[in-house]
């Protein structure tokens, strides 16, 4: 019955995470990660190291031999972050509702903000040649997400699985900034106008 229970308080709060969270996006893929039952704080990711670049082709032996090795590597969770409250209930259900009830609502409003914060300052304290470190404005936002795109494709990074998060105030920029967006989109009855941007340059825009 705990076991129950605990089942379904996890799947409350992970329906909630992927509804709030603006990052959830970003989650790998179950077979690309594993956590240590354990040692909470340590998750492994899956990586793959070829030891040699490629070989001479012989007539006589063929292809060079070469080796991979495929490895779980730990990585530290860099905090441990969480809180706890006490409250009165009447009864054991009760008491479980409430629990269930306010750790969502708790997760909702802070737990979820918190963590898609940190994924934002963690990604971005990743310097590159491409910071574009500015007050944006109509007519320089174009420029300064073209900056980001342009670096993406000298790193050779897969533009199918590309995202493009702005702030809301980047967002009014976008919209109307006269380099592209000085159209809009009209429906069939004229007073319907349409601004809204889904995706841009064949990027999900968040």
């Amino acid at each position: 019955m705990a076991n129950d229970y605990i089942k379904s308080y996890l799947e409350v709060l992970d329906a909630i995470y992927k509804k709030v969270s603006v990052t959830s996006i970003l989650d790998a893929n179950p077979g690309e990660y594993r956590m240590d039952e354990m040692n909470a704080q340590t998750v492994y990711t899956r990586r793959i190291t070829f030891n040699e670049g490629m070989g001479t082709y012989s007539r006589a032996n063929g292809y060079d031999e070469g080796t991979a090795e495929a490895n779980w590597e730990a990585h530290i969770f860099a905090m441990d972050r969480g809180k706890m409250f006490d409250f009165d209930a009447m009864d054991e259900i009760e008491a479980k509702q409430s629990a269930v009830e306010l750790a969502a609502e708790y997760y909702r409003v802070n737990g979820i903000p918190e963590l898609d914060a940190y994924r934002f300052y963690k990604m971005f304290a990743i310097k590159t040649a491409a910071d574009a470190n500015a007050d944006l404005t109509v007519d320089t936002v174009m420029t300064a997400i073209d900056t980001g795109i342009e670096a993406l494709d000298d790193a050779e990074v897969p533009e199918e699985d590309r995202y493009l998060f702005v702030s809301p105030n980047c967002y009014t920029l976008m919209k109307n900034s006269g380099d592209v967006f000085n159209t809009r989109v009209v429906t069939e009855r004229s007073t319907d106008i349409n601004r809204n941007i889904t995706t841009f340059d064949n990027m999900p825009l968040i």
